[in-house]
């Protein structure tokens, strides 16, 4: 119950409109919006897929928020005191919520755009905060590659949406 109630809760308040509803099994089904053009059916199911994919990568981190020691396995980062522990779990509570509001778009074409900034700026911020910061360890180097990799599928799903 809470997890479908953040998961309508979160892409609401960046203004789409979810129209993704509970089928009878408990699984979340797409509804289109009315605004919805007519993508063919592979396509869509394949950006569907796309999108998931980068839901998974964000909602990966969200462990932080409640296990913050998992953060050195994640990202390399040993957390020495209860504020860094604080920013961390705050950071995993963010990059979940994106991942939900991403997955959210995967059913609901109405949340696609508002998803898809989202998702593009937190990733676009990261990889410009990496550039201006030295020096780099091999954890953080795995993280720039997932995202550089999300950015990518990202950029395949815009694609496939506007052919």
């Amino acid at each position: 119950m809470y997890a479908t109630l953040v998961a309508f809760m979160v892409p609401s308040l960046l203004g789409c409109r979810c129209a993704a509803v509970d089928s009878p099994g408990g699984v979340l089904v797409r509804q289109r919006s009315p605004c919805y053009e007519g993508v063919r059916g592979l396509t869509t199911a394949m950006d569907s897929v796309l999108l998931i994919l980068v839901a998974a990568l964000n909602l990966v981190p969200g462990v932080v928020a409640l296990r913050p020691k998992r953060s050195h396995d994640l990202h390399g980062i040993a957390i020495d005191g209860p504020e860094l522990a604080l920013a961390m779990r705050h950071r995993a509570v963010l990059l979940a919520l994106v991942g939900v509001t991403v997955a959210v778009a995967a059913f609901d074409d109405a949340c696609l755009r508002p998803a898809l900034r989202l998702a593009i700026l937190s990733k676009v911020s990261f990889l410009a905060l990496f550039a201006t910061t030295r020096p780099h360890g091999a954890p953080m180097r795995r993280v720039v590659l997932a995202d550089v990799a999300a950015l990518a599928v990202l950029a395949l799903v815009v694609a496939l949406r506007t052919c």
